[in-house]
């Protein structure tokens, strides 16, 4: 089973300050099994399952799928940026990466860079957030979303980045289908009119283009499981919390 559990880029507009006004969020599943196929749990409807639990369904369909995933993931990124946020960042904040361990994680492992701390972040209780892609290579799989003050609505963002993806995917010739929202399930037959396309000059655009034309994956053996530590640790910028 793999150590970390979350990584987040938090964005805060001073530094110090306990609640983030934007953060970019990548959870991470680690398969029981660590090999390609999920266990689905047909107990439930998929509709009523969240983002996570979806994640925790998906089978691994080969490094042209990570690929096309990877791609329409920094898509989405660059549309909600330019097209989604209601406003840009303030003139002056303050950023940086925080992680979240797994209770897999020996009690000693420590990212090298990161500090322990009693908090990881906190988010103000209006905020709202949108489902930005999710990666599913051989072993493991991640969830990315953003939780920003400047998104003012979830159903009507993911809708939106809905509406680009499918748009970008049908110029590739890539599959949007199965996007993990989590405001609707991902229907094909949901759709509505992009407000727009993203600027085609961009350095992440550039990179999407790059990733669409020359990027080939290769997942990696998967490390053993180890027994649970009992103790407690905590962080923000290393964080682990146990029952």
């Amino acid at each position: 089973m793999g150590y970390l559990k979350e990584l987040a880029l938090v964005i805060t507009e001073h530094e110090g300050d306990v609640d983030a006004i934007e953060v970019y969020s990548i959870k991470f599943h680690y398969f029981e099994n660590g090999g390609v196929a999920a266990t689905l749990n047909t107990t439930v409807d998929n509709n009523d399952l969240s983002p996570m639990e979806k994640l925790a369904a998906l089978d691994y369909t080969g490094t042209p799928a990570v690929r096309d995933q990877l791609v329409m993931l920094v898509r989405s990124v660059i549309y909600l940026c330019e097209k989604v946020f209601t406003e840009s960042l303030p003139k002056e904040f303050d950023a940086n990466f925080r992680v979240d361990y797994t209770d897999s994680a020996p009690v000693n492992f420590r990212i090298d860079g990161f500090f322990d701390s009693s908090t990881f972040y906190t988010l103000p209780n209006e905020i709202q957030s949108a489902t930005l892609g999710h990666l599913r290579p051989g072993h493991h799989a991640a969830l990315v979303d953003c939780s920003s003050i400047y998104i003012t609505d979830t159903y009507a963002a993911e809708l939106s980045l809905k509406a680009h993806t499918d748009k970008v995917a049908d110029k590739l010739g890539y599959s949007s289908d199965g996007l993990l929202y989590k405001s609707f399930s991902s229907d094909p037959n949901v759709s509505i009119t992009s407000n727009g396309a993203v600027k085609n000059d961009s350095t992440v655009e550039s990179l999407a283009n790059s990733l669409a034309k020359n990027t080939t994956l290769t997942p990696m053996p998967a490390k053993s499981a180890r027994a649970k530590d009992s103790s407690v640790r905590a962080a923000p910028y290393s964080k682990r919390t146990r029952k």
